[in-house]
C-alpha cells in the first residue's frame, strides 16, 4: 500500500508538550482508498518518570501510553511493557534531509515485527 499524510502540530504548556492530529490515506496500488487513520498524539518530557512520555488515541479505538527514549538521531516510543500487544514507533533522522517513519508491532513476549516504513517528505 501507499499513504499520504497530513498533520499539524503544536507546542502546549510552555512548550513542556508537543500536540499532534495527523491522518493518512492508505491506497492500494490501483489507487484504491483502503482506509483513513487519524490520530491524536501528546509527548513530551515527564520528570516524574525520568523519560519521554506519550499518550495516543486513534480512530480505531487505540488509547495507549507509551515510554520514549532517544538513541542518537532516533526518537524511539514504545507501548508500557504490560501491553498485551505492543507498539514501536521511532522517528529516524539521521539523514539530514528525511526522517524515516517505523512502526513495529510485537504480541507478549514475542519479538518485534515490522508494521510499516517510509519516509516522511513535505509536498
Amino acid at each position: 500500500m501507499t499513504g499520504v499524510g497530513r498533520g499539524t502540530v503544536q507546542a502546549i504548556q510552555d512548550g513542556r508538550w508537543i500536540v499532534l492530529d495527523c491522518e493518512q490515506d492508505q491506497f492500494l496500488p490501483d489507487g484504491t482508498l483502503v482506509l483513513r487513520w487519524q490520530l491524536h498524539w501528546v509527548s513530551g518530557w515527564a520528570p516524574g518518570h525520568g523519560e519521554y512520555r506519550a499518550v495516543m488515541t486513534d480512530n480505531y479505538g487505540h488509547a495507549d501510553v507509551y515510554r520514549g527514549r532517544m538513541e542518537g538521531d532516533r526518537l524511539v516510543f514504545e507501548s508500557l511493557e504490560a501491553a498485551a500487544v505492543r507498539l514501536r514507533f521511532t522517528w529516524d533522522a539521521s539523514d539530514p534531509g528525511v526522517i524515516t517513519w517505523r512502526n513495529e508491532m510485537a504480541v507478549g513476549d514475542g519479538s518485534w515485527f515490522l508494521i510499516e516504513e517510509y519516509p516522511m517528505v513535505p509536498q
